[in-house]
Protein backbone atom coordinates (compact mmCIF):
# COMPACT_ATOMS: atom_id res chain seq x y z
CA UNK A 1 0.00 0.00 0.00
CA UNK A 2 1.42 3.57 -1.15
CA UNK A 3 1.96 5.83 1.65
CA UNK A 4 -0.08 9.17 1.19
CA UNK A 5 1.67 12.41 0.45
CA UNK A 6 2.09 14.67 3.11
CA UNK A 7 -0.15 17.90 2.27
CA UNK A 8 0.96 21.27 3.34
CA UNK A 9 -1.25 24.31 4.57
CA UNK A 10 0.62 28.09 4.88
CA UNK A 11 -1.08 30.04 7.15
CA UNK A 12 -0.16 33.52 6.33
CA UNK A 13 -0.17 36.51 8.56
CA UNK A 14 0.88 39.60 7.30
CA UNK A 15 -0.45 41.51 10.61
CA UNK A 16 2.66 39.63 12.29
CA UNK A 17 6.03 41.81 13.21
CA UNK A 18 3.50 44.59 13.66
CA UNK A 19 2.79 44.26 9.44
CA UNK A 20 5.80 44.25 8.36
CA UNK A 21 5.60 40.78 7.25
CA UNK A 22 3.19 41.52 4.77
CA UNK A 23 6.97 42.52 3.21
CA UNK A 24 7.36 38.81 2.69
CA UNK A 25 3.82 37.78 1.07
CA UNK A 26 5.45 37.53 -2.57
CA UNK A 27 8.68 35.56 -1.18
CA UNK A 28 5.92 33.11 0.21
CA UNK A 29 3.78 32.69 -2.12
CA UNK A 30 6.50 32.17 -5.01
CA UNK A 31 7.61 29.39 -2.19
CA UNK A 32 4.37 27.56 -2.53
CA UNK A 33 3.82 28.11 -6.11
CA UNK A 34 3.86 25.27 -8.87
CA UNK A 35 3.72 22.96 -5.54
CA UNK A 36 0.64 20.43 -6.01
CA UNK A 37 1.12 19.52 -1.96
CA UNK A 38 0.76 22.62 -0.99
CA UNK A 39 -1.91 25.68 -0.37
CA UNK A 40 -1.39 29.35 0.81
CA UNK A 41 -3.94 30.81 3.02
CA UNK A 42 -3.49 34.39 3.98
CA UNK A 43 -5.36 35.88 7.74
CA UNK A 44 -7.73 38.88 7.25
CA UNK A 45 -8.35 38.97 10.67
CA UNK A 46 -7.61 38.32 14.46
CA UNK A 47 -8.45 34.30 15.37
CA UNK A 48 -8.31 33.28 11.24
CA UNK A 49 -5.33 31.44 11.94
CA UNK A 50 -7.11 29.10 13.60
CA UNK A 51 -10.45 29.46 11.61
CA UNK A 52 -7.98 28.54 8.75
CA UNK A 53 -6.53 25.24 10.36
CA UNK A 54 -9.75 24.01 11.94
CA UNK A 55 -11.46 23.94 8.55
CA UNK A 56 -8.05 22.37 6.35
CA UNK A 57 -7.08 20.02 8.73
CA UNK A 58 -7.29 16.49 7.74
CA UNK A 59 -4.85 13.18 7.21
CA UNK A 60 -1.43 13.89 6.42
CA UNK A 61 -1.33 17.26 6.63
CA UNK A 62 1.19 20.04 7.89
CA UNK A 63 -0.06 23.08 8.83
CA UNK A 64 2.79 25.73 8.82
CA UNK A 65 2.43 28.69 11.06
CA UNK A 66 4.44 31.74 8.70
CA UNK A 67 4.45 34.81 11.44
CA UNK A 68 5.04 35.48 14.95
CA UNK A 69 3.94 33.15 18.15
CA UNK A 70 0.73 34.60 18.00
CA UNK A 71 0.18 32.59 14.78
CA UNK A 72 1.83 29.69 16.28
CA UNK A 73 -0.66 29.73 19.53
CA UNK A 74 -4.02 30.45 16.97
CA UNK A 75 -2.82 27.42 15.11
CA UNK A 76 -1.67 24.96 17.89
CA UNK A 77 -4.76 25.60 19.50
CA UNK A 78 -7.03 25.20 16.62
CA UNK A 79 -4.98 21.59 15.79
CA UNK A 80 -4.09 20.17 19.45
CA UNK A 81 -5.24 16.83 19.96
CA UNK A 82 -5.29 16.06 16.01
CA UNK A 83 -3.09 13.84 14.19
CA UNK A 84 -1.40 16.86 12.54
CA UNK A 85 2.34 18.29 11.61
CA UNK A 86 2.61 21.80 12.97
CA UNK A 87 5.88 23.64 11.10
CA UNK A 88 6.78 27.11 11.34
CA UNK A 89 8.04 29.95 9.01
CA UNK A 90 9.11 32.83 11.83
CA UNK A 91 8.35 35.86 10.09
CA UNK A 92 7.03 37.64 13.38
CA UNK A 93 8.99 40.04 15.88
CA UNK A 94 10.79 38.28 18.31
CA UNK A 95 10.27 34.52 17.14
CA UNK A 96 10.82 33.25 20.76
CA UNK A 97 9.52 30.05 20.01
CA UNK A 98 11.77 28.93 16.81
CA UNK A 99 14.59 30.79 19.27
CA UNK A 100 14.05 27.99 21.80
CA UNK A 101 13.57 25.66 19.40
CA UNK A 102 16.73 26.27 17.18
CA UNK A 103 18.92 28.59 20.09
CA UNK A 104 22.13 28.58 17.54
CA UNK A 105 20.31 30.30 14.99
CA UNK A 106 16.68 31.86 14.96
CA UNK A 107 15.94 31.43 11.16
CA UNK A 108 16.34 28.55 9.36
CA UNK A 109 18.33 29.96 5.97
CA UNK A 110 16.79 27.34 3.38
CA UNK A 111 13.51 28.15 3.78
CA UNK A 112 12.38 24.93 1.36
CA UNK A 113 13.92 22.63 4.07
CA UNK A 114 10.20 22.65 5.52
CA UNK A 115 8.95 19.96 3.10
CA UNK A 116 11.90 17.64 4.16
CA UNK A 117 12.32 18.40 7.86
CA UNK A 118 12.07 15.67 10.58
CA UNK A 119 9.05 16.48 12.94
CA UNK A 120 10.48 17.32 16.33
CA UNK A 121 8.19 16.83 19.56
CA UNK A 122 7.69 19.56 21.59
CA UNK A 123 5.83 20.20 25.14
CA UNK A 124 2.19 21.43 24.93
CA UNK A 125 0.33 23.07 28.22
CA UNK A 126 -2.98 23.89 28.68
CA UNK A 127 -4.08 26.38 31.30
CA UNK A 128 -8.06 26.38 32.29
CA UNK A 129 -9.54 29.89 33.19
CA UNK A 130 -12.94 31.54 33.81
CA UNK A 131 -15.77 28.97 33.62
CA UNK A 132 -14.79 26.04 31.44
CA UNK A 133 -12.33 28.45 28.97
CA UNK A 134 -9.40 26.65 28.26
CA UNK A 135 -6.12 27.32 26.13
CA UNK A 136 -3.30 25.18 25.03
CA UNK A 137 0.38 26.97 25.25
CA UNK A 138 3.58 25.75 23.59
CA UNK A 139 6.00 28.26 23.99
CA UNK A 140 5.26 29.94 27.17
CA UNK A 141 2.63 30.84 29.28
CA UNK A 142 2.36 34.85 30.53
CA UNK A 143 0.00 35.90 33.54
CA UNK A 144 -0.10 39.17 35.62
CA UNK A 145 3.34 40.78 35.09
CA UNK A 146 4.29 39.19 31.28
CA UNK A 147 0.45 39.05 30.30
CA UNK A 148 0.65 42.96 30.88
CA UNK A 149 4.07 43.30 28.75
CA UNK A 150 2.40 41.20 26.33
CA UNK A 151 -0.58 43.38 25.84
CA UNK A 152 1.79 46.69 25.76
CA UNK A 153 3.84 45.36 23.15
CA UNK A 154 0.84 44.15 20.81
CA UNK A 155 -0.39 47.97 21.21
CA UNK A 156 3.41 49.45 20.80
CA UNK A 157 3.41 49.59 16.83
CA UNK A 158 6.78 51.85 16.36
CA UNK A 159 9.49 49.10 18.44
CA UNK A 160 9.86 46.26 16.82
CA UNK A 161 11.41 42.89 18.97
CA UNK A 162 13.27 42.99 21.79
CA UNK A 163 13.53 47.11 21.84
CA UNK A 164 9.73 46.37 22.13
CA UNK A 165 9.61 44.00 24.81
CA UNK A 166 11.97 46.27 26.73
CA UNK A 167 9.88 49.17 26.43
CA UNK A 168 7.03 47.32 27.57
CA UNK A 169 8.51 46.03 30.13
CA UNK A 170 9.70 49.22 31.68
CA UNK A 171 6.44 50.50 31.07
CA UNK A 172 4.36 48.24 32.81
CA UNK A 173 6.96 48.06 35.26
CA UNK A 174 5.92 51.54 36.62
CA UNK A 175 2.76 51.60 38.26
CA UNK A 176 2.28 47.80 38.41
CA UNK A 177 -0.17 46.16 41.15
CA UNK A 178 -0.18 42.78 40.87
CA UNK A 179 -3.38 41.11 40.81
CA UNK A 180 -4.41 38.20 43.37
CA UNK A 181 -4.87 35.00 42.05
CA UNK A 182 -5.10 31.22 42.66
CA UNK A 183 -3.07 28.92 40.23
CA UNK A 184 -3.03 25.37 40.40
CA UNK A 185 -0.55 22.89 39.15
Amino acid sequence: MKKKESRYIFIFNPAADKGRALKKAGWLAALVAGRKDSTLFTTNHPGHAGDIARSEMRENTCMVACGGDGTIHQVINAVAGEDVTVGILPVGSANDFIKTLYPQSSTRSDSNRIFNETAKNVDLGNVSFGHEQQRYFINSLGIGFTGRIAKCVTATDWLKGEPGYVYALLSVLFGYIPQKMRITI
